[in-house]
């Protein structure tokens, strides 16, 4: 089939066909991606949006009832999904969003850089993303797909459902207001310019294979996919019933203290993240400041938290890699011996990726910013079909995994690529897809970290009802240790008050998300009962 239709890809996707989703994936990633953006703000999070709309939208395929509307529908599952995201991470973003942005009505009727003496690149680069970011909706969304990955003014008019003429409209009025916005630039030519700017964040070009290969993985079946969507939008929507009430219960406090203010605000917006190295580290801090009444600065816990240990661990498996590249220098320290194992008998392929699996881990944990974002667009031009580099930058690539080096597993990831360059791809699967793999393999690779944090949360809940240590010993023995301690922890100062009550039951919603988040991606049936028995806040706060 030459130049098949969406109707006719949908109809073969349904009858098994893997390619012909692929090529549906790869006509309208770039058509995704802009939207993604445009609502979220980030690359990295919209790119991560994309592919969980492409999964989305493939477990819901049969809901489509009209395969030739696929575009429109796949709009529509863009935005549910950004929206969700938008509501679990930025809620203040998704309250000014809600319910404002219609899709289906917009309501519309050769680069040459600055002079280097007026702007640096850099500098221009991020001014005409400020600029583009500042562009109503419906100028910046469809210039966005223009420009993201080259789309057709007709493209981009099929997707948006709106006339061609208007398409072209809209595209050049957001030119001439950037040309307007970024007029102390002296910029002759916008159009080139934003295209260059853009060509910077495109998709990676083995996206739809990797969404495909996501589709296909024997963990992540449909029936999963579908069990995690349900799990995850009770999860949203028990968020949302407490986030109301913890409203009513902050504008009941009246004037708040300064160290109570800093404690809530050391929380951050979507919690501490279940997968971070110092998760409990990070909670018992917050346990401590409350039960004190006093505001004491800490990093443990949070999305991005990397402890020094981690990197010290890192950089010894980077230095025992590069002396295996250097032939004949003698083992420094046992790690040398193992990682040596790992790696096999040296060929020039190997040694091509574990110079760039050294380049790496030492850009990531030691080096500038973007010097690992530079250094891994420079290997990925060296992958080659069915070579080493390919399983090194397989799904989410060693870059995208260092990038969230935070992630308790960064370590043991390490190693499997160590392996992998080895010839060892047993674990090539877990590489994938870096922070939800980890989520969906806490129960396997880290229970404690559900256990003890369940415990957490039912001695809050114990807090809130008023419950003693002897009522958790007796209902909650599986977590009674853990229980008692964060029960213990946040009474020091006493009986409840209403502002100590509204610090707890924030910390135990934004806490329970993420316990419940990690039951989700687990398989909520793998864990035993009691695992599965969370508090609900909703019902303490009411009663």
């Amino acid at each position: 089939m030459a130049d098949p239709t969406d109707a006719q890809l949908v109809a073969m996707t349904r009858d098994g066909d893997a390619e012909a989703y692929g090529a549906l994936v790869a006509r309208y990633q770039g058509h995704v991606y802009g939207l993604a953006y445009t609502l979220v703000d980030n690359w990295a999070d919209a790119q991560d949006i994309a592919q969980e709309t492409f999964i989305r939208a493939y477990v819901n395929l049969s809901q489509l009832a009209d395969a030739g509307r696929f575009a429109a529908w796949l709009r529509r599952v863009t935005f549910g999904v950004a929206m969700n995201w938008l509501r679990a991470f930025r809620r203040g973003s998704f309250e000014q969003l809600n319910g404002r942005v219609d899709l289906d009505s917009l309501d519309i009727p050769d680069f040459r850089p600055g002079p280097p003496e007026i702007v640096e690149r850099r500098e221009l680069g991020e001014a005409v993303l400020q600029a583009i970011s500042s562009l109503p909706d419906k100028y910046r969304l469809p210039l966005t797909m223009f420009h993201l990955n080259g789309l057709s003014y007709q493209k981009v008019a099929d997707f948006l459902d709106i006339p061609l003429g208007t398409a072209k409209s809209l595209i050049h009025r957001a030119r001439e207001k950037l040309r307007g916005a970024l007029a102390p630039y002296a910029v002759e030519e916008v159009s080139p310019m934003v295209g260059e700017v853009f060509n910077e964040h495109k998709l990676p070009a083995e996206f739809p294979r990797k969404v495909v290969s996501l589709t296909e993985m024997d963990e992540l079946t449909s029936a999963w996919w579908e069990a995690l969507a349900e799990a995850q939008t009770a999860n949203e929507e028990a968020q949302k019933a407490e986030a109301e009430l913890l409203d009513a219960m902050e504008a009941d406090i009246g004037e708040m203290p300064e160290w109570a203010r800093q404690v809530k605000g050391a929380v951050p917006e979507w919690g501490f993240e279940i997968c971070s190295h110092r998760w409990l580290e990070g909670l018992d801090s917050l346990i401590g400041m409350i039960g004190d009444e006093e505001f004491r600065p800490t990093a443990a816990g949070r999305c991005g938290d990397v402890p020094d240990s981690v990197a010290r661990q890192a950089e010894r498996l980077a230095l025992a890699a590069q002396r295996w590249v250097d032939a004949g220098q003698e083992a420094a320290e046992p790690l040398d011996e193992e990682v040596a194992e790992w790696l096999g008998e040296p060929t020039p392929e190997k040694h091509e990726a574990a110079r760039c699996f050294v380049e790496l881990v030492r850009a990531a944990f030691f080096g500038p910013e973007e010097e690992m974002k530079t250094l891994a667009k420079r290997w990925r031009k060296q992958v080659t079909a069915d070579g080493i580099l390919e399983r090194v930058f397989y799904g989410d690539g060693l870059d995208g995994g260092l990038e969230s080096r935070c992630g308790f597993q960064t370590l043991r990831r390490l190693g499997i690529y160590l392996r992998i360059i080895g010839g060892d791809d047993s674990q090539l699967e877990e590489t994938r897809w870096f922070c939800n793999t980890q989520m969906r393999h806490v129960l396997r690779d880290d229970p404690h970290r559900l256990y003890t944090t369940l415990g957490y949360l039912w001695g809050w809940q114990a807090y809130l009802l008023g419950h003693d240590e002897g009522w958790l010993q007796e209902n909650k023995p599986e977590v009674a240790g853990a229980a008692i301690h964060a029960l213990q922890g946040v009474s020091r100062a006493g009986a409840p008050t209403p502002l100590r009550r509204w610090l707890v039951a924030s910390l135990l919603s934004t806490t329970r998300f993420w316990h419940q988040r990690g039951l989700n991606f687990a398989g909520a049936e793998n864990a035993p009962a009691f695992a599965r028995d969370v508090p609900d806040l909703a019902a303490a706060l009411r009663g």
